[in-house]
């Protein structure tokens, strides 16, 4: 069976010069480029014909323009003080991660940021620009993510004995055997404790891209 993905869950992050090999994650991502090589052809005419030559080996990068929820300056997690404190005039690498497909991609550049117009209702964006340097380097992500079943109000003890799973592995919801408040009943299990996530029942399947904790939801 074929399981297309989405982008939920990509991010971009640009490298710490002072500590090398920690990244700094740019909050709050709303969308993202095309990824990757285009192939670069030479164009030419000749009379009522076209010649197309493939020219391996030369690199075909777009700038790469990503779009997020600004988050204004003195708030913790601030994208917009992220981006102020790195040098205009300087390379850094960024890595794009993508957990749904299993691949991060990291490029050495130069970038750029504004702010997009905005309407006085809604959020306003940052537009960061990355401009590659160098070939996009490609490699798979092999993060281990767990599965934790919590009581959330009930009482007992639930373990997903497959937990910590590979990315991307499928996940199959365990048979509820808390003990539940009195008065109540289980009614399924929910990422969040106010059942406003995403909800599975008993048997139900998902892929898993991060932690997960799972809730027991009851009603009256």
């Amino acid at each position: 069976m074929t399981r297309a993905v989405t982008a939920q869950g990509d991010r971009l992050e640009v490298e710490d010069v002072v500590n090398s090999g920690v990244w700094k994650k740019i909050g709050e991502i709303k969308s993202i480029p095309e990824i990757g090589e285009t192939a670069v052809k030479l164009d030419s005419s000749n009379l009522e014909s076209e010649m197309r030559e493939y020219i391996k080996g030369l690199s075909d990068q777009n700038d790469l323009e990503f779009t997020f929820n600004a988050i204004p300056t003195g708030i913790e997690g601030s994208n917009i003080d992220l981006m102020r404190g790195l040098s205009r005039n300087g390379e850094y690498r960024f890595r794009w991660i993508s957990p749904r497909l299993g691949i991060q991609v990291i490029w050495r550049g130069e970038f750029a940021y504004r702010f997009g117009a905005g309407e006085v209702d809604t959020v306003r964006d940052l537009i960061v620009t990355v401009i590659p340097k160098t070939r996009p380097i490609e490699s798979l992500i092999s993060s281990q993510y767990t599965v934790t079943y919590n009581a959330n109000g009930g009482s007992g003890e639930m373990t997903d004995k497959s937990s910590p799973y590979e990315n991307a592995a499928i996940v199959t919801v365990e048979a509820n055997i808390f003990t539940a408040p009195e008065g109540k009943k289980f009614v399924f299990f929910n990422t969040k404790t106010d059942a406003s996530g995403d909800s599975y029942d008993e048997g139900d399947t998902f892929p898993i891209y991060k932690d997960t904790t799972l809730y027991a939801i009851w009603s009256e």
